[in-house]
């Protein structure tokens, strides 16, 4: 048998046809679709033409369905059902859900997000994994979401095509040194700050930061002499020594809280920087990706 050409087919009669095979009776079929009479006996005549078949038939007790619209009625519930279903959106139930994400960031976001975070799943989603791994800035955004990454907490204003994202919090930068430090409890100016022993968090080396080229607006330059991959050597370096370390204020508050070091204000104008969360427009609409993002907003407001 030759397969029937769908485009010959006007889908939207399907669900006139619904009803008239269920009322077998125009009127009542029009009221139902809250359409009028004639409207449905039109698509009546049509479908009556498409099927080749007299589909109701009026008789003295009533419209009756051929032995042809018998057999459409049994499997056409089915197709509509089956289309009703594949149109609807899946209703998501943390409590029940069960599933991996996998999410990238750099440490700083791990240490203000990632435990803010669990401790609100264990509570919503227990059946909800997540792996986190570190953000390579140098593979970038899309690479990322290319080799498999959910979610990307981080801070930029290169997003390309096809990618969304959300703010998260700002943040600005402190200065963090020993409770020890002969520079502990006074005032530190710009050109106090410069002359200072300075360690610095980057992946790439010692090379400019944001502090550096601020520093050199006003014709200056501080003395780097160390770098470290992850913040959270910060504590450990600056309390046993004269090194001062330029840090995000929040992240000061994470990992120096039971360290014997303080907090002090940089003598810089900086602009607060953001940090977001990224995300494909594959994942944009899917129900349980933009259930999770709402979690990560929700942790993290009011920092």
């Amino acid at each position: 048998m030759a397969a029937f050409n769908l485009r010959k087919l006007d889908l939207n009669l399907l669900t006139v046809l619904e009803q008239l095979l269920d009322c077998r009776h125009v009127s009542q079929a029009a009221s139902v679709l809250n359409m009028s009479q004639p409207a449905v006996s039109r698509a009546l005549a049509r479908l009556r033409e498409q099927f080749d078949d007299p589909l109701l038939v009026k008789t003295p007790n009533g419209y009756r369905l051929t032995k042809r619209a018998i057999l459409i009625h049994n499997q056409l519930q089915q197709v509509l059902l089956g289309v009703r279903e594949m149109m609807q959106c899946e209703e998501f139930d943390p409590a029940r859900f069960k599933g991996e994400f996998k999410i990238a960031a750099l440490d700083y976001e791990m240490f203000v997000v990632i435990p803010r975070l669990m401790a609100r799943l264990r509570e919503t989603a227990p059946g909800i994994s997540i792996q986190v791994m570190q953000y390579d800035p140098h593979i970038g955004l899309l690479s990322s979401f290319n080799n498999g990454i959910d979610l990307i907490l981080y801070s930029t204003d290169d997003a390309p095509e096809g990618i969304f994202k959300q703010k998260l919090f700002s943040d600005n930068y402190a200065i963090v040194m020993s409770n020890t430090h002969p520079l502990a409890k006074k005032e530190i100016s710009v050109k106090a700050y410069c002359t200072l022993k300075h360690a610095i968090v980057s992946g790439d080396g010692i090379k400019p930061t944001d502090i550096d080229k601020a520093l050199k607006q006003l014709k200056r330059k501080r003395d780097v002499i160390l770098s470290v991959p992850h913040f959270a050597l910060a504590p450990k370096i600056v309390v046993n020594s004269d090194f001062v370390m330029t840090m995000p204020s929040k992240l000061i508050k994470y990992i120096g809280e039971t360290e014997n070091i303080c907090l002090k204000k940089l003598p810089l104008t900086m602009a607060d920087f953001f940090i977001e969360q990224f995300w494909h427009e594959l994942n944009h609409y899917d129900p349980v990706h933009r259930w999770l993002r709402q979690q990560v907003k929700e942790v993290v407001d009011g920092l």
